[in-house]
């Protein structure tokens, strides 16, 4: 069988044997592409776009856990300790990364995420609000990798 379409091929003119090899080279090329690039390429974004939403509900069942814990919650009252550590500790739980927290005066956190679904910092933020913590000042801007996520920059303050 090799031998054949060996023999064959030999059997063309140098011109029909160049546009045989051009037609097999842009035959790979289209396979390559529609059948293995184009394929993974949705793949990666359907996948990506599940993981955002993902995140979404995350940060909505956080929100509402929060609410629903103990009486700390119910009361609105903020926490003990130093508010620097607890926003550190709610935004750990919450899937936050911090890029920068930093003490901003008496009862005052100034913070900086990078990347954050809006969905989820918001539920984040009002959280905080329900607890006792007020933000004073908020910044909000695209993400520069894109993909519908959000940098935020605040200043909370406890309220009581």
């Amino acid at each position: 069988m090799i031998r054949r379409s060996r023999d064959w091929y030999l059997g063309r003119t140098r011109r029909e044997q160049i546009l045989l090899a051009a037609a097999g080279v842009i035959s790979v090329i289209l396979i390559a592409v529609f059948l293995i690039a184009i394929p993974l390429n949705n793949a990666i974004d359907t996948a990506r776009d599940r993981y955002a939403e993902a995140v979404i509900r995350h940060g909505r069942i956080d929100a509402k856990v929060e609410a629903l814990k103990g009486s700390d919650g119910a009361s609105g009252r903020a926490p003990g300790g130093p508010l620097i550590d607890f926003v550190r500790q709610s935004a750990q739980a919450a899937g936050f990364t911090l890029d920068s927290a930093d003490a901003a005066g008496a009862g005052q956190v100034t913070i900086r995420i990078g990347s954050a679904t809006p969905q989820a910092v918001f539920a984040w933020l009002g959280g905080l609000e329900s607890r006792g913590i007020a933000v004073d000042n908020l910044t909000v801007d695209p993400a520069p990798n894109g993909g519908g996520t959000l940098s935020v920059g605040a200043t909370l303050r406890s309220v009581s």
